[in-house]
């Protein structure tokens, strides 16, 4: 039997992912039902204002942005699978680059979204088991670092970051120089004058249109030319 991706891969995906998800909403809200219905504590109509906006306020504009932004590379099962359990861009998003550069496939093909899906699969069982270790001992072992190591921690996620950015601008230079200006006028010339969410959004969709525009009036004429 012949492998349909539409059908043997993205609509068991689709389906499953949505069930799973609106499940994790679901089951987000059994702390506060407990609390309300052994403790008949339950905040007021304006702390729920207030706890939202400040939630939005600090994670809104992810929400938005990194489920589009990060798509291409984690695709359909990674993007499912990464938003249930959580580290998406520290660990998630490294694990299915990592998986498609090594399996030599092309970010964005249903290929990739199959490699990248394994990677993080292998992510999940891995950082899991290491995360019951580290619930257990983590907090003994952390203590016995040196205040150097300690520190380290807080650069972590943009070591990552940069990374993945070098592994990918690696590959498209005139995307990656493009990303690093626009990024560093953001927080040079405009910082204090746009705001940190409108900056995130600028910097995602403003290269991710540089990108379409390049390829479509430089790449594909070439090829075009090329192929006459």
């Amino acid at each position: 039997m012949i492998f349909n991706y539409e059908r043997d891969f993205k609509a068991p995906v689709t389906r499953i992912g949505m069930f799973t998800l609106v499940g994790m909403v679901v089951v987000s809200f059994f702390p506060f039902l407990y609390i309300v219905l052994t403790h008949g504590e339950f905040p007021s109509f304006s702390q729920m204002i207030t706890g939202a906006i400040m939630a939005w306020s600090a994670f809104g504009v992810f929400g938005f942005v990194e489920p589009i932004s990060y798509y291409a590379v984690l695709g359909l099962a990674g993007t499912y699978m990464s938003f249930l359990v959580g580290s998406v861009s520290n660990v998630r998003l490294p694990s299915s680059a990592i998986a498609q550069d090594a399996a030599g496939v092309e970010s964005g093909t249903p290929q990739a979204d199959v490699i990248g899906s394994l990677g993080i699969a292998g992510s999940i069982f891995v950082s899991t088991s290491i995360l019951t270790l580290g619930a257990i001992g983590g907090a003994a072992l952390v203590s016995a670092f040196p205040p150097i190591v300690t520190q380290a921690f807080k650069f972590v996620v943009p070591a990552v970051f940069g990374a993945i950015f070098a592994m990918f601008a690696a590959k498209f230079l005139q995307y990656g120089a493009f990303a690093i200006v626009l990024a560093i006028l953001m927080v040079t010339v405009f910082k204090g004058i746009v705001p940190v969410w409108l900056a995130i959004i600028i910097c995602t969709f403003g290269t991710a249109g540089f990108s379409k525009f390049y390829y479509d009036s430089v790449i594909k004429k070439r090829s075009a030319n090329n192929e006459k």
